[in-house]
């Protein structure tokens, strides 16, 4: 749905407006570069084609996906806090941890809410649709590196316990949301801009950017992002779909990404290994959800691959409810493998 919205606002945009001099670079350039100064993107060589894509690809998501890492890191470290003596030491009891985790989500999606619409916006301004898949599953793996991450950090950070007079679920807060805080800082400087002011392309690959996504959709080429789009939007069913079928990603996404270091804890496991463990389920999710991203954009069918990612989560909840503790593991694997294969899906299937 962000990337469908995004997508419009950047097929919206006016033509590159490039100084006379710039024009007679990008003339000068196109023999080099093998792109057409003017007229159809198609005239492009392919192997030019790819070269600017891939240019593209390392200079933008790489980027977005590392913020969007630290964003969701934010998210999912009170389950590895939890894990040493958090609620003893704040003396509380029943709900009120729950409580607390209301309170504290309100407060990080004022501050982060805006970050996963915005780089899918943003990442919708530089490809066409039938590119978007794969750079989702990359970027969506942030998601599980953060996972992974975050069960190697809180063992790490957790047995800093008692260092400065604090307790290790402290040190956990404390250096993430510091990392969290200095790259917030330098993505004002370093997250690139939309194709017409982007500094790492030339006049003429900029040209040929902004060509090639009117090209991919001229139903918005020359509409603007107004009013009447949006209610336009929130009365179509494939979008009002698309975001009930997000929420059940995220439902199950989140649950997983919280609680699975309190499950593991169930096992009986000290809190090191509980957040150790953590870690392999994410890593196997985030190979195959790329696999699958790629996978889906080449035959360029959707619907086959969200329908097996769901299938493969329920199975693995089911396991993880009904069976006991070393299939209750494997469950884990597959409810985090599966949903994370719906994630991309999801967003990109509009």
């Amino acid at each position: 749905m962000a990337a469908n919205a995004g997508q419009a606002q950047a097929r919206s945009l006016p033509p590159s407006k490039v100084s006379s001099e710039s024009d007679k670079q990008a003339v000068a350039e196109h023999e080099s570069t093998g792109l057409p100064a003017a007229g159809d993107a198609a005239a492009a060589d392919p192997a030019e084609i790819k070269k600017i894509i891939r240019k593209i690809d390392y200079r933008l998501i790489p980027l977005l996906a590392f913020l969007y890492m630290l964003t969701f890191l934010d998210r999912v470290n009170i389950g590895n806090a939890r894990l040493w003596n958090m609620e003893r030491d704040l003396g509380m009891a029943g709900y009120d941890y729950n409580i607390a985790v209301l309170v504290t989500r309100v407060l990080i999606g004022f501050f982060e809410a805006g970050m996963f619409p915005g780089c899918m916006f943003l990442i919708s301004a530089w490809y066409r649709r039938k590119e978007m898949l794969s750079r989702m599953a990359f970027f969506l793996v942030a998601n599980d590196v953060a996972g992974t991450i975050s069960g190697l950090l809180g063992a790490g950070l957790g047995a800093l316990d008692g260092v400065g007079g604090y307790s290790g679920w402290s040190w956990i807060f404390f250096i993430e949301g510091a990392i969290t805080c200095f790259a917030a800082v330098l993505a004002w400087f370093f997250v690139p801009h939309f194709p017409e002011k982007a500094t790492f392309l030339q006049p003429s690959e900029k040209e040929w950017i902004l060509r090639r996504l009117r090209a991919d959709d001229r139903e918005f080429a020359h509409e603007k992002m107004a009013r009447k789009g949006v209610l336009e939007a929130l009365r179509d069913w494939k979008v009002l779909t698309s975001g009930v079928l997000y929420l059940a990603v995220c439902t199950t996404a989140y649950a997983i990404s919280v609680f699975q270091p309190t499950i593991l804890a169930t096992f009986g496991w000290s809190s090191i290994k509980s957040n150790l463990l953590s870690a392999p389920p994410r890593v196997a999710s985030a190979i195959v959800s790329v696999l699958c991203g790629i996978w889906s954009d080449r035959v360029q069918r959707r619907g086959i691959f969200c329908l097996g990612g769901f299938g493969l989560s329920t199975a693995g909840l089911i396991i993880i409810a009904v069976l006991r503790d070393d299939l209750r593991y494997i469950g884990i694997y597959f409810a985090a493998i599966g949903i994370y294969i719906c994630q991309p899906l999801a967003i990109a299937w509009t």
